[in-house]
């Protein structure tokens, strides 16, 4: 599906509904900072990913409304690996370590149901569903080092899956400020439900997803 008729369409209907005065409709921007991983790679540890974006809630009942956001994130992952490196001189291989970091460019669809307790004023929610992503850009970092010497490898990954599918969770509070206007604080964790990446890991083949856990705040209106 082309992006920018995706993008026109979900704002148009962000739009009309807003414009149309439905109480139980409502909008706004959303941020999020957080850690991502890609765990199933030798020695992974987690980088910072960074979303935003676009939240619309409908509200059935005050307990029960059902979400979606429209998302772009960073999100990858560190690892260490080792890979066979040939000297110009002679033509032979030596087994270089190396760490590495792969980095994901990736536009998010999560839908969920939200269910919530409390007041008007302060609401406490859980949330879960399932997010579909559209990974339109990757590359991967390597960085050798040989005594003193660190030689840095760049490429760009091509052989990535362009869409993947995740499982949701998540919690919070939603406060409000004044009429028609509510800040909500989330933790969510999305879990890769699709592998999205397959690599070779100190020679062995290695297929990996991606997990991510974000603190967010969404601003309605």
């Amino acid at each position: 599906m082309n992006l920018q008729k995706l993008f026109s369409s979900l704002a148009l209907v962000f739009i009309t509904l807003q414009m149309s005065g439905q109480q139980k409709f409502s909008a706004g921007g959303k941020v999020g900072l957080g850690l991502s991983s890609l765990p199933e790679l030798n020695e992974a540890s987690s980088i910072f990913h960074f979303a935003f974006g676009a939240t619309a809630h409908y509200e059935f009942i005050p307990q029960i409304l059902l979400g979606a956001d429209l998302l772009f994130l960073t999100s990858g992952g560190d690892y260490a690996g080792t890979a066979s490196i040939e000297d110009p001189a002679d033509g032979s291989f030596t087994d270089e370590e190396y760490e590495g970091r792969i980095n994901f460019t990736t536009i998010s669809i999560p839908i969920y149901p939200q269910f919530s307790l409390g007041t008007e004023d302060f609401r406490y929610f859980v949330n879960g569903g399932i997010a579909t992503n559209l990974n339109i850009f990757a590359y991967e970092t390597r960085d050798y080092e040989d005594g003193n010497i660190k030689d840095q490898v760049k490429g760009i990954i091509e052989d990535y899956d362009k869409l993947s599918f995740s499982t949701i969770i998540g919690a919070g509070v939603k406060i409000k400020l004044s009429e028609g206007e509510y800040v909500q604080l989330d933790l969510r964790a999305t879990l890769g439900m699709k592998d999205i990446y397959s690599t070779v890991n100190n020679y062995d083949p290695t297929s990996v997803s991606r997990n991510l856990y974000t603190l967010g705040a969404t601003y309605f209106f």
